[in-house]
């Protein structure tokens, strides 16, 4: 520990952001309580200190837990300490309620509207008023505000909670805006709604660097036009919220997409730019340090500290902060102070993939970059193709790229689900043509600013080369072998892949060679053994988050698959696309055994379309009743086009019997059917699944007609977990029929605020008098279920 504390003296950055990071990461896993942390911040801080006069060594021990508890209290005072009146406390109220504030970030223009961030000081709720803070973000939908930063506004509506992981993998957008410090969202739809009032603040930096970055958006405008002038928003300020869908897809199917990004590269241009211009003015090295910081800090500023350009500028600022203090650089002394700085000031954004991917790639250039040309130099072919300069460079190039791409590819699967397989040599071409674009960028802006034709000129230019860079990608990004799909869902293996590569690119090390070994024998064990011990047989039930419909997802222990229902779709959204063919990716599910359509209203026939179209499907049930739709027509279609096997319920029926486990469609029956043939509610599929002892009941969107016809099954009625009928409405879930089933959970599938009133207070009421568990897909997202026959657990 002596060493340690040496070393601490020395390069105190790098020894101290490990420790740093456990503690962040420790108290994002255990939410341990704030008071109990700070205690123990206190205590080994002050026993490290009083150790260090007798004790070194025991010293440094302490020194490192004060380290470990400091990063678990910064996490806590950032995410868990919040005033009474928070504006998270505000969200997903009934009512609408009044927020005043200002206007704290740089509107954002989107097809829909316009979005910004927006902070409250103030709330008027049920005719109280209260002091509130916190970020929420506001989006005026499908109308346009001249917006400003400082801008004051009086707004009524209400505050959603940001939605988070709605189904298991889905993208957790709570705790990514919650990462800016944004906890609520509030949709505006017309301008009625908004007062301004007058400004508060007479002199802001952040207002003011707001008003310089619309400046240079304008003379973008200026400059270029359409998917250009989009791009170079992009690429110059930040702005990517008007580059379209299309170009985005385009540039990470062919995997470059980071070249969108605000990154090193800008940095390195606007190093060039100070050091040319001060170099003209013969400014004195030393000074030329402090200008080139404070032009870093400017440009922070304007493009909005984001975490790339952040830890860019933060490197290059502390590089040349040393040089003006005439210290040695340590480069991963340096890497750690910005790591550190960033996470000491906003520690959440650990968790978010720009930060990770942003670090992942310079530490693998600096760490691979070396290593790699070392293992490729021992091939006679590379050193010929490198002999020259030109072959030199273009190897450096590709060396670099691909040191990039490998110590970024288990983050870029993990987040993104994709493995861009052209993306090394893609690399080789696109970044030196986003340099040339960023450079003719600035060079247009530098010069219309002061003569306009003149940057229109180098604008021509830059168009020229801007286009080529779009079609580049276009053409990549629709080759068919561009990218492949990979979908990872756990940490192991980033954590796995990573000590894979630092073994392969120290490969040449007996030492490393042995360890690879014994971690291959070890990884065997593990996979052998782990396949073997999870054998459990269970049973897994998932109802997914599908907004204001039902999918409902069955894994059987043989491995057989079932889809009940395949939630809404309208003209902008399909649930399939959005939730349950990811889901079903990310589950490596490629061919379902069965679907079973409840019913065809839009919120159950929906997303099925889209289903059978990417998804092999080998049977499919219904009750034959179809509505004159759209939708309807597409279903029937693909049935017939595809030659899936249709099975139409118009009576009771097994549909299944395997080993412990029974299918049984219970409704429609015959009778009620011929009764009431245009029901198609009341006709909905009702199944029954029985494994072992444990018994499920799924029962579509019926009511109270269905229900009596129900429960003259009696005792077979009863089931362990009742999907409750047509999303919790009045017309349902009569007390009669729940007290037949006797369920110990009750799941109901619902959006939230949906306009429908859904689930009924008296549906609710009645469910816990009877003290019945329920789930609700609006608060919890996806509700999962297993079962080994004997043992039935919610897992989530």
């Amino acid at each position: 520990m002596n060493n340690f504390l040496n070393q601490f003296q020395t390069k105190p950055a790098s020894k101290a952001l490990l420790p740093f990071l456990l503690g962040i990461i420790a108290a994002y896993l255990l939410e341990p309580p704030p008071l109990l942390i700070f205690g123990m911040l206190i205590f080994f801080l002050v026993i490290s200190l009083i150790s260090l006069k007798f004790s070194p060594e025991l010293s440094g021990y302490f020194l490192l837990i004060t380290l470990i508890i400091a990063g678990a209290m910064r996490l806590l005072l950032s995410s868990h300490l919040f005033s009474e009146n928070h504006i998270k406390y505000f969200t997903d109220t009934r009512e609408n309620l009044i927020v005043i504030g200002e206007v704290c970030g740089f509107p954002q223009k989107k097809k829909s509207g316009i979005r910004v961030e927006f902070e409250p000081d103030t709330v008027i709720f049920q005719g109280q008023s209260y002091a509130t803070d916190g970020k929420i973000l506001l989006h005026f939908k499908n109308f346009t505000l001249p917006l400003a930063y400082g801008d004051r506004l009086k707004i009524l509506g209400r505050i959603e909670r940001p939605p988070g992981e709605r189904n298991p993998g889905d993208f957790n957008y709570r705790k990514f805006l919650a990462a800016q410090g944004i906890y609520g969202l509030m949709t505006i739809r017309s301008e009625w709604y908004v007062i301004r009032l007058p400004r508060k603040r007479s002199f802001s930096i952040f207002a003011i660097a707001a008003q310089i970055k619309g400046k240079i958006a304008e003379q973008i405008e200026k400059l270029y036009s359409g998917d250009v002038a989009a791009l170079m928003k992009g690429l110059l300020i930040g702005e990517r919220s008007e580059i379209s869908y299309r170009i985005r897809d385009s540039f990470a199917r062919s995997g470059v997409i980071h070249a969108l990004a605000i990154s090193g590269l800008h940095v390195g241009f606007i190093l060039l730019i100070f050091w040319s211009v001060l170099g003209v003015f013969r400014v004195p090295k030393r000074q030329q340090y402090l200008v080139i910081i404070l032009g870093l800090i400017a440009y922070n500023l304007i493009v909005g500290f984001k975490p790339p350009i952040v830890r860019a500028s933060l490197m290059a600022g502390i590089f040349l902060l040393g040089k003006w203090l005439q210290r040695p650089i340590d480069i991963w002394n340096v890497i750690s102070a910005a790591a550190l700085i960033i996470l000491l000031i906003r520690p959440q954004d650990l968790f978010q993939a720009s930060f990770q991917l942003s670090f992942a790639a310079v530490i693998a250039i600096i760490y691979g970059f070396h290593k790699l040309k070392i293992l490729f130099e021992k091939s006679s072919i590379f050193r010929k193709l490198t002999a020259g300069k030109f072959g030199n460079s273009v190897a450096n190039l590709f060396l670099v790229s691909l040191s990039a791409q490998l110590g970024t590819l288990p983050l870029t699967v993990y987040y993104f689900h994709r493995v861009p397989l052209i993306a090394v040599l893609m690399n080789l071409i696109v970044i030196p043509l986003v340099g040339v674009v960023i450079a003719y960028g600035f060079a247009s802006l530098i010069f219309s600013f002061l003569i306009f034709p003149l940057g229109d000129i180098f604008a021509c230019a830059n168009t020229f080369f801007a286009r080529m860079l779009l079609t580049l990608t276009d053409v990549a990004g629709n080759f068919r072998w561009a990218s492949t799909e990979i979908f990872v869902s756990n940490f192991q293996f980033i954590v796995l892949f990573y000590i894979l590569l630092w073994l392969f690119l120290n490969i040449n090390k007996k030492q490393v060679a042995k360890v690879a070994v014994f971690l291959a024998l070890i990884l065997g064990n593990i996979s052998l053994w782990g396949s073997v011990l999870s054998n459990e047989n269970w049973l897994y039930i998932t109802f997914l988050d599908v907004g204001q419909g039902d999918s409902i997802f069955l894994q059987f222990p043989d491995g057989k698959t079932m889809l009940i229902d395949g939630g809404p779709r309208s003209e902008n959204f399909d649930a399939a696309d959005f939730f349950i063919l990811p889901f079903l990716k990310r589950k490596h599910i490629r061919h379902l055994d069965t679907i079973v359509l409840s019913h065809a209203d839009n919120d159950h026939i929906g997303g099925l379309p889209q289903i059978l179209r990417n998804i092999n499907v080998h049977r499919v049930v219904d009750n034959g009743i179809y509505h004159d739709s759209d939708v309807c027509r597409l279903y029937k279609y693909l049935l017939d086009s595809l030659g899936v096997e249709h099975v139409a319920v118009r009576k009771p029926m097994v549909l299944d019997s395997t080993g412990s486990c029974c299918l049984f469609a219970l409704q429609p029956m015959k009778d009620f059917l011929r009764m009431n043939p245009d029901d198609v509610n009341n006709n909905s599929v009702v199944l029954k699944l029985i494994y072992g002892d444990r018994k499920f009941l799924f029962t579509g969107d019926i009511e109270k007609e269905a229900e009596q016809a129900l429960v003259r099954y009696g005792d077979f009625l009863q089931a362990d977990v009742l999907k409750i009928a047509h999303h919790g409405s009045s017309t349902s879930s009569s007390e009669e029929f729940v007290r037949n089933v006797k369920p110990e959970f009750a799941v109901i599938s619902v959006s939230k605020m949906n306009r429908f009133g859904f689930p009924s207070e008296d549906v609710i009421d009645r469910l816990e008098k009877m003290k019945i568990k329920i789930a609700r897909t609006d608060y919890n997202g996806a509700v999962i279920f297993r079962t080994n026959g004997k043992i039935l657990e919610r897992i989530r």
